[in-house]
């Protein structure tokens, strides 16, 4: 029986705590994704946050497809919603009625957004009342074809993005 020195198993132990943080600490460049680069969400404040879609759809035959239209969802308890302009896209903001809240459409007028690339689209608004982890569904249009990130449970094909908004800034005064 051969004996596994001490700097050895440190090192193995080392190599596989560092391969599980990576793997844990990753974003899923899969999916649609909610950024806060260095911000955070309060509640009851004001902010931006930016939903990120990293590739495009994939027509019947497996093929990439670019991105032409992208549409957010913010759920009712959001207080309001502005989205970004983006060169070569166009946006619009449209109040929903029956259960509250935003839907925001960006629609490029020039070069579609290809397979191989990334786009953020960002959204200014003000958070939700309460703190939380609300969902932020989105949806990638891709000509005939879409992508819909839309799924509550994070284990499924296309769950929608989460962003989580902290309790409110207290006063000291």
């Amino acid at each position: 029986m051969k004996i596994i020195s001490t700097r050895v198993r440190a090192l193995i132990l080392a190599c596989l705590t560092g391969a599980l943080i990576l793997g844990v600490a990753a974003p899923a460049f899969g999916h649609a994704s909610v950024n806060l680069y260095g911000s955070t969400a309060k509640a009851d404040g004001y902010g931006a946050f930016w939903v990120r879609i990293g590739h495009g759809c994939e027509d019947d035959k497996g093929k990439p497809v670019a991105v032409n239209k992208v549409t957010v969802f913010l759920q009712g308890a959001f207080q309001s919603g502005k989205p970004q302009q983006i060169a070569g896209w166009t946006s619009s903001v449209v109040q929903l009625k029956n259960n509250g809240g935003y839907r925001l459409d960006w629609v490029a007028t020039g070069d579609a957004l290809r397979d191989d690339e990334f786009q953020d689209f960002g959204i200014s608004t003000k958070y939700p009342m309460s703190a939380g982890t609300y969902r932020v569904p989105a949806i990638q249009y891709c000509g005939a074809y879409k992508t819909a990130w839309v799924e509550k449970d994070h284990a499924a094909d296309h769950p929608a993005a989460t962003i989580t908004v902290g309790a409110a800034a207290t006063s000291s005064h």
